[in-house]
């Protein structure tokens, strides 16, 4: 199958979120149906300039065995000068797609770091031989778009989110022409407690990912930036990783989850966003499939011989003494440590020296936490692989979820984590009720499932 996509290159103004953090000359690549569809080039980059056309990098799709001709048209004031088309003058390109399914990064190889410093990127992506795409909002043949509903030859379907990381103009790190910077948020709501709750600050610029509860998702990852920042935690739903895609396949429940690129420790580079999980069908959400077909799981819970492991655990602050030479002592104050409850005495007073916080669960198997806060922060405990109920259970104040997730000082709170059947590893705990400080300070410990 010949697929054919004429391509414009245009620039505009690019709001990357609220704070004014913008992009005054992006290039980016736009279908020209997208341009006749809002009565031109001039009326569209007028739109774009405004904010009335939400602008992502373009995203077109073809099955594997597919010819795709790329006819592309450089619009911009600089055509020419650092590109190999002359204004108005129509590349052609054909590419075969082949037998792989897999994902094409589509940029200028002329000034390639320049270009894509200014936004001009997208992707071709290759999907299985007889798979469909639509829209996912209205159930429409899709043409483009960096979110689709993509349709197997065998009736399954899966959610398919593209998500670009990239450079901004400012210094920051941003996704999909996006940044939700934390310093932001903490400029408007100091409590560290909240700097990711939709309650508090509203819902971030960056992509919410949504979906309902126990549909595939595949996520695709782009990093254009060169720095190496395809590693995607979304801590609460067990994800599979293969030649950065990641691939949800498992259950998980109603409500909003962190996704994050690096580690959560205050300096996320703005590299954050929502995964939405409805528990109600929206009418501009479709699903995957019919309701007679798709019945909506429920988060298991602990049931006659489950193995749960019970842990008191304290967060306390503390001195600890990394070592001595002669009459010198090397340590520091200020130290916050997760502590086992029946060592917090010991630890306080100077006669038991903290280790890192290590526990321990059977694959298949739960672990009940009681965390009690005897410093003078909120904190909280997240384990960053382990599956749980995210409306109680995560330990962060994310999206709309209702309920308080962290733990005031001196009060305490009871967690519940599963760990997968087939999970066998280690995981990070982390705590977000002051994300900067009690990484650096020490906060912080690991589980280990066998």
């Amino acid at each position: 199958m010949l697929r054919i996509f004429e391509i414009a290159i245009v620039q505009a103004k690019i709001a990357y979120n609220s704070y004014g953090c913008h992009n005054q000359e992006c290039c980016f690549f736009v279908l020209k149906e997208e341009l006749e569809r809002y009565g031109g080039p001039d009326v569209y980059i007028h739109k774009a300039d405004r904010q009335e056309i939400r602008t992502e990098p373009l995203v077109i799709r073809a099955n594997t065995g597919d010819y795709i001709d790329l006819h592309i048209t450089d619009l911009t004031a600089y055509s020419g000068d650092d590109t190999d088309i002359m204004h108005s003058e129509v590349l052609i390109r054909r590419f075969y797609a082949g037998n792989e399914p897999g994902t094409i990064l589509l940029h200028n190889y002329l000034f390639e770091s320049l270009h894509q410093y200014y936004g001009l990127y997208g992707a071709l992506v290759i999907e299985e031989y007889g798979t469909t795409f639509y829209n996912p909002h209205n159930n429409k043949k899709l043409r483009f778009g960096t979110r689709a509903v993509i349709r197997c030859r065998n009736g399954t379907s899966f959610r398919e989110f593209i998500l670009f990381v990239h450079n901004c103009h400012s210094g920051a790190m941003g996704i999909n022409y996006c940044t939700e910077p934390v310093t932001e948020r903490l400029e408007r709501v100091k409590n560290p407690a909240y700097i990711f709750s939709s309650f508090v600050h509203g819902d971030p610029a960056t992509p919410i990912l949504e979906t309902y509860p126990g549909d595939e998702i595949r996520i695709r990852l782009l990093d254009v930036t060169n720095t190496g920042y395809n590693s995607l935690n979304i801590p609460g739903i067990p994800v599979c990783m293969n030649k950065s895609i990641l691939k949800i396949t498992d259950n998980y429940s109603a409500g909003d989850y962190l996704y994050y690129l690096g580690k959560p420790d205050g300096k996320l580079d703005f590299l954050w966003g929502i995964v939405r999980v409805h528990k109600k069908y929206k009418k501009d959400l479709m699903p995957l499939y019919s309701e007679k077909e798709h019945v909506l799981p429920e988060f298991i819970s602990p049931g006659d011989g489950s193995i749960i492991r019970h842990y008191e655990i304290a967060a306390a602050d503390t001195r600890i003494i990394h070592g001595k030479y002669k009459n010198y002592v090397f340590g520091n104050t200020g130290r916050m440590v997760f502590v086992l409850l029946k060592d917090l005495e010991m630890v306080l007073a100077g006669k038991t020296r903290p280790e890192p916080l290590t526990l321990y669960a059977n694959s298949g198997g739960w672990i009940e936490i009681i965390l009690y806060n005897a410093f003078n922060t909120r904190i909280s405990l997240n384990p960053q692989s382990l599956q749980y109920e995210p409306l109680h259970n995560s330990g962060i104040n994310v999206g709309y979820n209702e309920w308080e997730q962290t733990v005031a000082p001196g009060e305490s709170r009871r967690y519940l984590w599963y760990a997968g059947k087939n999970y066998k590893a280690s995981c990070r705990l982390y705590s977000f009720g002051d994300m900067e400080n009690s990484q650096y300070c020490g906060l912080a410990g690991t589980v280990i499932s066998e």
